[in-house]
Parts: C-alpha cells; structure tokens; sequence
C-alpha cells in the first residue's frame, strides 16, 4: 500500500510526458515503504497498525499532489483529451 501513491504519481508525469525517465531523485519516493518492510519484521502489531495510517495519509498525500499536477497543467493536458479522461479515471478509482 506504501508504493501505491508514488506509483500513481510517477504514472501521472510519464503519461503526459513521452520523455519521462526515472532518475534516481524519483527512487527516493519508494523509501518509506521499504523503510517500513524491513522494520516490520521486527516489529509488533502495535507499529503495523500506526504505519497502516501513516501510509494511508501517506497515499493521499500523493494522490493530492497528482490531481495539482493535473490540474496546474489543465490546459497542456486537455487537447490530448483522452490521457485527460483516463488519468482523471485512474485517480477517480
């Protein structure tokens, strides 16, 4: 669930831009997930249920912060009308 929100966003940039490559900037956005995992294994069930929040706000933190990225560029974005739909339907769901 940790990797969900910055997969969508890091979907979002590439889908309207056909140049888009991941650098290494881009990996830092998996960090707290795999931070996460690897404590888990040792953790109890009192930190999975506080990291269950945390990802969760976690996950609409980036969901907040694709829907701007769409909306701030609204007008780049709305002559390719279908990337337009079909991201705004991936958010949706």
């Amino acid at each position: 669930m940790a990797e969900i929100g910055p997969l969508l966003y890091l979907f979002t940039l590439s889908l309207f831009n056909s140049g888009f490559k991941l650098s290494a900037k881009d990996y830092l956005h998996f960090l707290p997930g795999l931070l996460v995992l690897v404590v888990m294994l040792s953790a109890k069930w009192q930190f999975l249920n506080i990291s269950y929040y945390l990802f969760t706000a976690h996950f609409f933190f980036y969901l907040f912060l694709t829907w701007i990225y769409i909306l701030k560029n609204k007008e780049q974005f709305r002559p390719d009308d279908l990337k337009w739909k079909w991201a705004n339907y991936v958010c949706l769901g």
